[in-house]
C-alpha cells in the first residue's frame, strides 16, 4: 500500500483525502477488497495484464459491492464488446458489474485490462454508478482473425449503508484468477 494522502495538508479543511493501495497481485476465485472508508465518493479500481483459468461466457469476470457483505442482487447495469472484425455482443446482468472478458474465444494466450470508476451518486440512498472500459490482447501471436477486443460497460447500485467492500469474481463463481495485477484509489 502506497499509503493516504492529504490533499488539505497545511490548511484549510475539508477533510478531501487520498488512498492509493498497489500493484496488488492477483490469485484466487474472489479478488476481496474490505475497508474502503465510509467517506468515500470515488474509487478508481485498475488491472492489468489479468487471466483466468476458465472462458465463455458464463464465466467472464464480474465485480460485486457491498455494505457489509457483497450485494448479489439489485444491479443495473448494461455493455458490450466490439471486436477487431466488427462483431460485437451487448447484454445486461441484475448479479454484478460484468467485465466482457469471457467472449467463446478467450483463453489463456489472452490478456485482460481494464479501469473500473465507482461514483458516489446519492449519499442518503448510498447509490453508486459505475463505468468500466476495457480490452483483451492475442498474446499468442496467431493469425487473423485476432481476438482482440473493446469493451465497455456501465450501471448503477444502491445499497443499504456505506459501501465498504470491492470483489472481483466472475459469473460463475469458479474462473480462478491466475495472472495480473491491480491499483486501487479511493478518494
Amino acid at each position: 500500500m502506497f499509503g493516504k494522502f492529504d490533499a488539505n495538508t497545511g490548511g484549510g479543511g475539508g477533510g478531501s483525502s487520498l488512498t492509493v493501495t498497489g500493484p496488488v497481485a492477483l490469485g484466487g476465485l474472489n479478488i476481496d477488497v474490505t475497508g474502503i472508508a465510509a467517506g468515500a465518493k470515488r474509487i478508481t479500481w485498475c488491472f492489468n495484464n489479468v487471466v483466468k483459468s476458465l472462458v465463455g461466457t458464463a464465466n467472464a469476470a464480474m465485480i460485486r459491492v457491498g455494505a457489509g457483505s457483497f450485494a448479489a442482487a439489485g444491479y443495473n447495469q448494461a455493455g458490450g464488446w466490439q471486436g477487431q472484425q466488427g462483431n460485437c455482443n451487448i447484454t445486461s446482468n441484475a448479479t454484478g458489474f460484468v467485465w466482457f472478458d469471457a467472449f467463446t474465444g478467450n483463453d489463456a494466450s489472452q490478456i485482460n485490462q481494464a479501469m473500473v470508476v465507482l461514483f458516489l451518486m446519492d449519499a442518503a440512498t448510498h447509490t453508486w454508478t459505475m463505468t468500466l472500459n476495457g480490452s483483451i490482447q492475442d498474446v499468442s501471436g496467431g493469425g487473423v482473425p485476432r481476438t482482440d477486443l473493446n469493451y465497455q460497460t456501465a450501471g448503477s447500485i444502491a445499497l443499504g449503508a456505506s459501501l465498504d467492500r470491492l470483489r472481483l469474481t466472475s459469473i460463475s463463481g469458479l474462473a480462478n484468477y491466475t495472472a495480473g495485477t491491480y491499483s486501487l484509489i479511493v478518494e
